[in-house]
């Protein structure tokens, strides 16, 4: 019994009960780039925090000169 996925159109037979299928997989870690990613995530959040910080004292939400809020 064949049964058509009903995206692609592609037939396929499902498998017989009691049957299992193999995979292998295979993969390499990109240290380099890890480690790219990492210094870009720090950076951005540094960045962040400094608009954020800049954002609050220009539009003044916490009065810190006078103490109320």
């Amino acid at each position: 019994m064949n049964f058509k996925h009903s995206e692609t159109g592609a037939f396929f037979m499902p498998a017989r009960r009691g049957s299992m299928i193999k995979v292998n997989s295979k993969f390499t870690i990109n240290k380099i780039r890890i480690k790219e990613l990492e210094q870009a995530a720090v950076k951005t959040l540094e960045e962040t925090g400094e608009a954020l910080h800049t954002e609050v004292v220009q539009k003044q939400v916490v009065p810190r000169d006078t103490g109320n809020l």
